[in-house]
């Protein structure tokens, strides 16, 4: 009777309907997620850049993305539409630059062995703010530096409560260079390399400063879960030309996405909007995120990966990344440890 019991509940069981684990759902979570921690990060950089001390200081934009006021210690901040750029490459630096509502001098002269790893900028369409984060593989946040439009500055004086003169101060480190305001923050910035900063973009024209800065720039596509050192190694590896290298769900992924014959899209850029705001700040957690739907990888190159993956017997638990070369309609891949950084064509 036991035995007969046994089989039964075995079998009961078994009839119990159970959801596909939808890995691509997840992920998109885990996305949203990521993406609201750096823009907190990144506008923690600007917000921190221009904290006021002692009289008012205002900065705002008149054309409806941000504002930000600072009386003494107290910031309010408010951001009506972002967008951020994980990792940008130089055709996302162009897009930016090009639908600035002012002519963008792009930074040059920060410390030496750092790497642009991040982009914010507001209005999404028409930007008057950037702000860029630059680290390195051992430490991600070294320098945040703001290009914002000074003639908005000015102009939106007008918008501040009445009050005694306000008095544009900082934390951080300002000057002028054209019709930009350029603001350099950063725990381990002195004034000396605030100045060099100034000095190298005062003395070098547009073409020079937007040279130098492509130069900080990753030459590769770098999804989400890659960690710097990976990313770094995966620069090594790659073969001029089309490279993507992809960790945790995005590996994840890609099985389904092969049989499905779908492309593996691009989480790197990500839009905010309808942005609240909760005791003067904003409320990114409730705010609306929006992916371009770029496509990262081609579905030949997504069933390239999945075959190379299953002959290698390669799993999403191989504490691994994926690197993936483009050329010509073939695909090359490679394998990169987490622990020791080598790469292994697949």
């Amino acid at each position: 009777m036991h035995s007969d019991f046994s089989a039964t509940a075995k079998n009961a069981r078994m009839q119990i309907p159970v959801p596909p684990l939808d890995i691509e759902a997840i992920r998109e979570r885990s996305a949203a997620n990521g993406a609201r921690e750096r823009v907190r990060r990144l506008l923690a950089g600007a917000a921190m850049a221009l904290g006021a001390v002692g009289a008012a200081a205002a900065l705002a934009s008149t054309a409806g993305g941000w504002h930000l006021w600072m009386f003494g210690n107290k910031v309010e901040l408010v951001i009506q539409s972002l967008g951020i750029v994980r990792y940008p490459v130089a055709a996302d630096v162009r897009n930016v630059v090009a639908r600035a509502a002012f002519p963008v001098v792009l930074p040059d002269g920060v410390p030496p062995r750092l790497r642009v790893l991040g982009i914010a900028y507001s209005p999404m369409d028409r930007p008057t703010l950037m702000t860029i984060q630059y680290g390195n593989a051992s430490e991600p946040w070294v320098v945040a530096v703001s290009l914002i439009d000074t003639e908005k500055i000015a102009a939106d004086e007008k918008l501040l409560p009445a009050g005694p003169e306000p008095a544009f101060t900082t934390q951080g480190y300002h000057f002028r260079i054209g019709r930009e305001t350029v603001l350099v923050q950063g725990r381990h910035i002195s004034a000396a390399d605030a100045q060099r900063v100034e000095a190298v973009m005062e003395h070098e024209s547009p073409a020079q400063t937007a040279a130098a800065f492509d130069a900080l720039l990753t030459h590769i596509i770098v999804l989400q879960k890659v960690t710097p050192q990976v990313a770094q190694a995966a620069e090594r590896v790659a073969p001029p030309g089309k490279d993507v290298v992809v960790a945790d769900w995005d590996m994840r992924l890609i099985p389904r996405l092969a049989t499905q014959g779908k492309p593996l899209r691009d989480s790197r850029i990500v839009y905010l909007s309808s942005i609240p705001q909760v005791h003067g700040q904003p409320d990114y957690d409730n705010a609306t995120l929006y992916w371009p739907k770029a496509i990262a990888i081609a579905p030949n190159g997504v069933r390239a990966i999945a075959t190379a993956l299953r002959r290698s017997h390669t799993g999403p638990n191989c504490n691994c990344a994926i690197l993936v070369h483009a050329s010509n309609g073939a695909y090359t891949v490679w394998k990169i440890d987490h622990r020791t950084l080598r790469a292994t064509q697949l």
